[in-house]
């Protein structure tokens, strides 16, 4: 099928392909895309070779062909497939006018088996073989560029207040749990017994597996927590012992060598399948964040149709089962980083001199090349973006629940040195994205391209991925600053900026708003004064430029400064930003002489200033000690009634 339609398969029109009309919606209310995915997601979760439940008879090739295809239906099938909502809807046009139609439940729930926790788990389980990856190896070699930022990092030697409170804080928690805790150090003190029974009845082994792996001992902790009494032992050691034996038949089951070589593009193949899932169905891949392309009806109604605005709760449990059930983030990263074919995918996705097409159209289908005999030869795609993708989402989700103790000391999720790699490859992929995309001449040059569920996903998925770590690295550093920033970014559009509207147009620039962090922070700082003192000029003129404009005359009394000062700023209201022009009077209420040019205005605003703040006027009081920091007043009210602060 694949060999005869591989045209329309590769360019993602499966439609084509499964143009039926013998058989209506209204009559079988499930379009054929959706269900060939449900019969496919079905005899591959019912075959032994291919379900993942008997790894020494798995597959490889066989179910990276299955999922690869999977993955071309899946970008194809109705928006409702996956959704929470209590019903599908599709659309049918019957003439001129369009009716909808409820989408049949048990295709769906087939359908919906490939997201099952236990289908996944047990997939990803063969998938990942961290010895034929290297990912140890991988993980903890650094290069000499890693040792440079180690040792600028050490030379910067400045710490914040919460990384100091943070070493404090760094205690065992596993013993500091279980020494606090009256039911934790009963049910330790009771499996520590117990076990001890279970290995005197069994003789030692040293092939066992599966050697120190936490055994479920949920049923005793729960009587213990709710304080049921004590236990039986004859029934503790009952568990214990079935849970060690159960444990030793998994490590020898897991030992068994497959029949069929490990093949790293089932890898691939699933990371293209559920990461189609994830930009689709997880809240991503419908806005366009950088919104520099030019809209059309055809790219709103792709982009409507594809991808849901929220994120589904299929996604969060499948990103649960993949962070917190597989070794997914570092197995991922070992991938990006080892694998050439995935380099050479992510070397042409953030230089755009080697793929001239803009990330947010990219998209992971694979390509299928047509042949002459009944097999068929599939090409990788962009299956380098599908791991990254897969990869910062996963991140993503393991930093929810990773604190700054468990990345600084622990090396969770992964070692610093690793996540300064990553920040350099999303750097790199978000520059790109929002400085030289549809910007770049050869991106020009490639013509008009709509915008791609999965391009705007991965643009979306870095850009958190990036403002997570940056955000913890101002907390307690990860790396030198000068790693986040772009050289140069900036520099050339502050000196063409003439105008404030020039300045407020560079200000709502896709890298201004989604990923600043690129922009040196005196750029950053140049570009707000700039912006301030070009809006002060078009409100109040200026005396270089001859187009002073008169302002907003305020009389003041010279014993009456902060009274006479409040009551004309408070009735000011939006004009406070025009210019203000001070007329002092006297005592007898004559205009003393001078003319406001700026200088009466200040020493206005500095008197009113120095009486506000003065403790003695009762609105602020000085701290004590040193540093001499001020505070409202909490009896203001007393000395100035209603106005008090």
């Amino acid at each position: 099928f694949i060999n005869w339609n591989a045209d329309d398969v590769s360019n993602g029109h499966i439609e084509k392909t499964l143009n039926m009309t013998d058989i209506i919606l209204t009559t079988c209310p499930a379009p054929p895309v959706l269900c060939l995915l449900a019969n496919l997601v079905q005899l591959g979760k019912g075959c032994n070779s291919l379900n993942g439940l008997d790894q020494a008879n798995f597959h490889y090739k066989g179910a990276a062909e299955l999922f690869n295809f999977i993955a071309t239906l899946i970008n194809a099938a109705p928006q409702g497939t996956f959704s929470s909502r209590m019903s599908a809807v599709e659309w049918v046009s019957t003439g001129s006018t369009s009716s909808p139609i409820v989408l049949s439940d048990v295709v769906i729930d087939q359908a919906s088996a490939v997201l099952s926790d236990a289908y996944v788990r047990a997939l990803f389980k063969c998938a990942i073989n961290d010895e034929e990856i290297g990912t140890e190896k991988v993980i903890n070699t650094k290069t000499e560029k890693d040792k440079k930022q180690e040792q600028d990092l050490d030379e910067l030697g400045l710490e914040s207040t919460a990384s100091v409170a943070a070493k404090e804080a760094m205690v065992d928690r596993s013993k500091s749990f279980w020494q606090s805790s009256k039911w934790a150090k009963k049910l330790s003190n009771l499996i520590s017994g117990s076990t001890e029974k279970v290995s005197s009845m069994k003789p030692s082994s040293s092939n066992n597996k599966g050697v120190g792996q936490l055994m479920n001992t949920s049923s005793i902790a729960r009587q213990l927590a709710n304080g049921k009494g004590s236990i039986n032992r004859s029934i503790t050691n009952a568990v214990l012992s079935s849970e060690k034996s159960s444990t030793n038949e998994n490590g020898s089951a897991n030992s068994n060598k497959s029949k069929h070589d490990y093949s790293l593009l089932f890898f691939l193949a699933l990371c293209r399948a559920y990461g189609t899932v994830i930009s689709r169905w997880g809240g991503g891949g419908k806005e366009d964040l950088v919104k520099r392309a030019v809209s059309n009806k055809d790219t709103a109604k792709y982009t409507r149709e594809s991808a849901s605005q929220t994120l589904e709760p299929c996604v969060t449990a499948l990103l649960n089962v993949l962070c917190f059930s597989t070794s997914m983030v570092t197995s991922s990263w070992a991938v990006i980083q080892s694998n050439p074919r995935v380099v050479s995918d992510l070397y042409a996705l953030i230089d755009v001199k080697k793929r001239a097409a803009p990330i947010r159209s990219s998209d992971t289908l694979p390509g299928y090349k047509r042949l002459l005999h009944s097999h068929y030869g599939a090409t990788d795609g962009n299956v380098g973006a599908a791991v990254l993708f897969v990869f910062v989402s996963c991140l993503i989700h393991t930093l929810i629940v990773t604190d700054d103790v468990e990345i600084h000391d622990m090396d969770k999720p992964l070692p610093k040195h690793q996540l300064r790699r990553c920040i350099l490859l999303l750097k790199k992929l978000l520059y790109r994205a929002c400085c030289l995309d549809d910007v770049h001449e050869a991106t020009k040059n490639s013509g008009p391209m709509e915008s791609n569920h999965f391009g705007l996903a991965l643009i979306s998925s870095s850009t958190r991925a990036m403002n997570d770590l940056y955000n913890r690295s101002s907390r307690r550093r990860l790396c030198v600053p000068k790693l986040w920033i772009e050289e140069d970014l900036l520099e050339s559009e502050l000196r063409r900026c003439k105008t404030h509207a020039d300045y407020i147009v560079l200000l709502s620039s896709p890298v201004c708003r989604i990923c600043p962090f690129l922009i040196s922070f005196k750029r950053r700082l140049k570009l707000f004064e700039r912006i301030v003192a070009t809006n002060r000029i078009d409100i109040q003129g200026s005396n270089e430029l001859r187009n002073l404009k008169p302002g907003i005359i305020v009389k003041v009394m010279r014993g009456r400064v902060l009274e006479d000062g409040l009551i004309h700023l408070n009735n000011l209201g939006r004009n406070m930003r025009q210019r203000i022009v001070v007329s002092y009077l006297s005592e007898a209420g004559t205009k003393e002489s001078g003319v406001d040019v700026g200088g009466l205005f200040k020493e206005f605003w500095t008197d009113l200033s120095n009486l506000a703040f003065d403790p003695n006027y009762a609105l602020f009081r000085v701290t004590e000690g040193s540093q001499g920091a001020m505070y409202p007043n909490p009896s203001s009210r007393l000395a100035h009634g209603s106005d008090h602060i």
